[in-house]
């Protein structure tokens, strides 16, 4: 197994299948070393790696509680720029990564499954939400909360949750910043397969190796029926 340590993330390859490890355990938090490191595999390791499937999943009990909004608001204010009227007229290059880092993960021709266990709110459900599938193990929580924090999903979690689960169910989850548990989300359709927190990986790894060869194929999604429990 070729195994290389980031800043918070780990990356792994075993059998051709690409791991990528959100490692600060115990919530993960998504910092700003997190989305650097994240841009950096995106755009220099991944591209040049041959991998067949990416799974992404976190270290310990959960997925991710989330950026950590402290870190990010600081940078994302001190590179915002504004016009004498106070209109926002430069973006912080920040934000772009992070956007161009979740639209090439949700752009791959390979697959790429979230594993999602415990916690998975916030930036961490926008993640989750750009992968092709997702696994979701019982007692997890997912939700984007951001309206209760006077905020709103900033990657991209506005045009992709409504895009998976309808625009009307989509608005109502969003504006109330209400969490949702693993069954209520497997009955959304936010997720595609609902086990038990201890078989999560297991059936990541063998949904990616058994999809790899015909994710291109239109009845791809139809092996993630024999892992619903």
């Amino acid at each position: 197994m070729d195994c290389t340590q980031f800043e918070k993330i780990t990356w792994q390859v075993s059998d051709a299948v690409g791991h990528l490890i959100l490692c600060d355990p115990p919530t993960n938090k998504m910092s700003l070393k997190f989305f650097a490191s994240l841009h950096h595999l995106v755009t220099q390791v991944i591209p040049n790696s041959k991998v067949k499937a990416i799974i992404i999943y976190g270290k310990g009990r959960h997925f991710s509680s989330g950026a950590d909004l402290a870190d990010i608001l600081s940078e994302v204010s001190c590179e915002t720029k504004r016009d004498e009227s106070g209109k926002i007229v430069c973006y912080p290059s920040l934000l772009t990564d992070i956007s161009k880092a979740f639209c090439f993960i949700e752009r791959l021709s390979i697959p790429v499954i979230a594993a999602l266990r415990g916690v998975c709110i916030g930036s961490a459900l926008e993640l989750a939400l750009c992968c092709h599938m997702r696994i979701c193990g019982r007692g997890a929580l997912l939700g984007l909360p951001e309206a209760t924090f006077n905020l709103m999903p900033g990657c991209g979690g506005t045009q992709r949750l409504p895009a998976l689960i309808g625009h009307g169910k989509a608005m109502r989850y969003i504006l109330q910043g209400r969490n949702v548990s693993a069954e209520e989300a497997y009955r959304l359709g936010m997720v595609d397969v609902i086990t038990s927190k201890k078989n999560v990986l297991s059936c990541a790894s063998q949904l990616a190796n058994q999809i790899a060869d015909d994710y291109r194929k239109e009845n791809c999604k139809s092996y993630v029926h024999q892992y619903a429990l």
